[in-house]
């Protein structure tokens, strides 16, 4: 396994998607339609337009059913480097939902998620929830073992079950809050917007 040099600590690159404002404030207004899903692979429906501008070659996609969430991150790399120590000085993903999409807090509440994925996995798991709460209110972090991770091609496919999402309920909620970060070995981080719930993109289930 490759060893890793030690990085200069530095913030996460703000991502231009639309030529905007690279403050958080313009994220919390955007909101993307997200249609419903059986199963992998994912269909040219799925697909978000967050074009990640420093590298156009990462593609999102989300679908979602009553069972779970179903994610897809083009990832086109012909070796993956892990770091078991500190998985984001490697080759990962981290995936933030809020189930209530809240906008009027900008720490994080028993709604929200933190997760993080690896294509490759450590110590027999491909991911795991990472959520820190502030306060008293919190929820049981979702078992690692419950994820599903594939490949298909130079995608990554991630489910995640509706039973590790805090009161997910897409019948009675059809909104969430998003955001991501794409981490790349020796690379920034391509982040979509910043770690506050309150400028997390808005997705709409269709």
């Amino acid at each position: 396994m490759r060893r890793f040099s030690k990085r200069e600590s530095e913030e996460p690159t703000f991502v231009n998607l639309y030529g905007a404002d690279l403050s958080p404030h313009p994220y919390f207004a955007m909101r993307f339609e997200v249609n419903g899903a059986k199963d992998f692979p994912l269909k040219e429906k799925h697909h978000l337009p967050l074009p990640f501008e420093n590298s156009p070659r990462h593609n999102l996609y989300i679908g979602w059913s009553v069972d779970g969430l179903y994610i897809a991150v083009s990832y086109p790399k012909k070796r993956f480097e892990i770091d078991p120590q500190n998985p984001k000085r490697g080759d990962c993903i981290e995936l933030f939902f809020d189930t209530r999409d809240q906008k009027s807090s900008h720490i994080i509440t028993p709604f929200c998620h933190h997760f993080l994925f690896t294509p490759e996995p450590i110590h027999g798991l491909f991911g795991k929830e990472i959520t820190r709460f502030r306060g008293d209110e919190s929820h049981d972090l979702a078992n690692p073992h419950d994820f599903k991770v594939s490949k298909n091609k130079d995608l990554i496919q991630i489910f995640i079950p509706s039973h590790a999402l805090y009161h997910f309920d897409p019948q009675e909620f059809k909104r969430l809050g998003f955001n991501a970060v794409i981490h790349q070995a020796d690379e920034e981080p391509l982040k979509l917007t910043s770690e506050a719930p309150n400028h997390w993109v808005s997705l709409s289930l269709i």
